[in-house]
């Protein structure tokens, strides 16, 4: 009977060194990516993740704190742009580009309607 409870106790253990070594991973690749979209307040031109300045260094701890405790990405963007300014942290939406599409776009429609109207006049 002992030699059951010593197997269950070793197959319990090892699942939850497993569990937390999973966490651990998925931790450090969810950092890595915010580290890299977050712009060092020092060095401009560089993210925390390839910034060794003592502000990168501050930042690159702030969000494993904010990670340790249970923020979600966005959130963690967010406390840092509250903190330190919205121009830290990138933004991928493109407003340049969002203008290029629905101009296309409106083009496109535009081009449609006048097909639609020469088709209806010619019936």
């Amino acid at each position: 009977m002992k030699k059951y409870h010593l197997q269950i106790l070793l197959i319990a253990l090892t699942l939850l060194i497993t569990q937390s070594c999973l966490a651990l991973d998925l931790y450090s690749e969810r950092s890595m990516a915010l580290f890299k979209e977050i712009q060092c307040p020092t060095c401009h031109s560089q993210t925390i993740d390839a910034s060794e300045s003592s502000d990168a260094q501050l930042l690159r701890s702030d969000v494993l704190r904010l990670i340790s405790e249970g923020k979600s990405d966005d959130q963690i963007r967010k406390i840092i742009a509250d903190k330190y300014g919205n121009h830290i942290v990138k933004d991928y939406s493109n407003p340049i580009m969002k203008t290029w599409v629905y101009a296309v776009m409106g083009f496109i429609l535009i081009i449609y309607f006048i097909l639609i109207r020469k088709r209806r006049k010619r019936k």
